[in-house]
């Protein structure tokens, strides 16, 4: 399964637009300070699995002499279940080929399986240009009672009306988990192509040479402020998540704070004033990213021309 937050590095956009004109920064090294770049999401009912580390660098830095991934020699892993106190030594999955997604941390024996309710601490320690780093996040998995109960449609034309003429949408029915007031809905086109892609739409006027076939395939919903207590909620989709026809898988999140705090706040880091600030980051020493826990549920619909 694809997640839609993915970090291997921390991207600071810095031309933004504020409503008192352009506000831009330029940076420079006078503050920086080496991190420890984590990316880790515990999913309930599955084992402990693709623990994302990595390091930040200075801004002018040399990115072809120089290993954006900390030496796995000197870096310790560990998860501990805080309800039992038990830890876990995570193993350093080395890949054979260029694809970041598989230099990853996993705990790989049988005998864990992370569940609903409890809180996992993440612990990291490494050596980044000869200086000792640590970074350490608490994360409570959601608990148990997440789940799709229905969708009203399985296919819709794109932007479909009914005899009133007013736009029929694809609505979510699910059932929360006691707590939980965060959810959210990755949506994934699974064969876009130049062809299929909606261009004649009302939100974003676009030519093929500027479609990105992977980063405009996913695209998200959220769901905030829900009641904590466990009952039904609707999520409707609106029509600008769709930017192809086609079959869409659609998995819903029943997300944690850290979740929450961290999708809310990655892409806005300037004010009002155009003062900027970093994203919300959950972690103690020196840790940036996110450690987060989720529960999921998948439907998947089309959307036809």
């Amino acid at each position: 399964m694809k997640t839609v937050v993915a970090i291997l590095g921390i991207t600071l956009l810095v031309n933004l637009m504020s409503g008192c004109g352009d506000a831009t920064m330029e940076p420079t090294n006078d503050s920086y300070e080496q991190k420890i770049v984590i990316e880790g999401y515990l999913h309930a009912g599955q084992p402990i699995d693709r623990i994302y580390v990595s390091r930040n660098f200075p801004v002018d830095a040399d990115l072809t002499k120089m290993s954006v991934l900390p030496d796995p020699d000197v870096t310790v892993v560990q998860i501990t279940d805080l309800d039992s106190d038990k830890e876990y030594q995570l193993e350093y999955n080395a890949a054979e080929d260029e694809d970041w997604n598989n230099y990853y941390w996993t705990y790989k024996d049988s005998d864990v399986i992370v569940e609903y309710g409890k809180s996992y601490k993440i612990d990291v320690s490494t050596v980044i240009d000869g200086k000792d780093l640590h970074a350490s996040s608490v994360t409570t998995v959601p608990q148990k009672g997440f789940e799709i109960i229905s969708i009203n449609y399985n296919r819709l034309k794109y932007r479909e009306k009914d005899s009133n003429e007013n736009l029929i949408n694809f609505e979510i029915e699910i059932n929360r988990s006691n707590g939980s007031t965060f959810y959210t809905a990755a949506i994934e086109a699974l064969n876009p192509t130049l062809e299929s892609f909606i261009y004649d739409n009302p939100y974003e006027e676009k030519k093929p040479e500027d479609v990105d076939l992977h980063d405009d395939a996913f695209t998200y919903s959220v769901i905030h402020h829900a009641p904590e207590i466990e009952g039904r909620s609707f999520k409707t989709l609106g029509w600008e998540v769709f930017n192809f026809y086609d079959q869409y898988r659609i998995i819903l999140y029943a997300a944690d704070d850290n979740y929450k705090d961290y999708l809310i706040t990655h892409n806005n880091v300037m004010e009002m004033n155009g003062n900027f600030h970093e994203p919300k980051f959950n972690f103690e020493g020196d840790g940036i990213g996110v450690f987060a826990s989720i529960i999921t549920d998948t439907v998947y619909v089309e959307v036809t021309n």
